[in-house]
């Protein structure tokens, strides 16, 4: 089994995983994957990608809580070709926008313009 983690998601590959091809039984035979603090604050949901997915998870088995991914595997089949990917949503980073340097000078210049056309008007 090879376990990649992206910046937008985490995928599951049991290309290797022969002989074996069931997860054992129990309360929550769970994989339990933890970010580093800083990334998980921007992470807001882990959604199973339908799309390439033939583990048979379902909703209810991938939870995403603090800083941690749970994905229960509990009594699922799998073989050489079953994949997983789940695709993790964050929220966007509001970068600040810096004042440009010479927005001050422009606004004053346009003030300076305004004060001169109006003492002409005033002549």
């Amino acid at each position: 089994m090879a376990i990649d983690v992206g910046a937008d998601f985490l995928t599951i590959d049991f290309t290797n995983s022969a002989p074996f091809s069931l997860f054992a039984t129990g309360f929550k035979n769970t994989y339990v994957f933890t970010f580093a603090s800083s990334v998980a604050l921007n992470i807001t949901d882990a959604i199973i990608d339908t799309n390439v997915t033939t583990l048979g998870l379902t909703d209810g088995r991938v939870t995403f809580s603090g800083n941690e991914l749970f994905v229960n595997v509990q009594s699922l089949p799998f073989d050489t070709s079953t994949f997983v990917r789940i695709n993790l949503t964050s929220e966007e980073a509001v970068a600040a926008v810096p004042l440009p340097a010479g927005l001050p000078l422009l606004l004053l210049g346009l003030l300076g313009i305004g004060l001169q056309a109006r003492r002409k008007k005033a002549a």
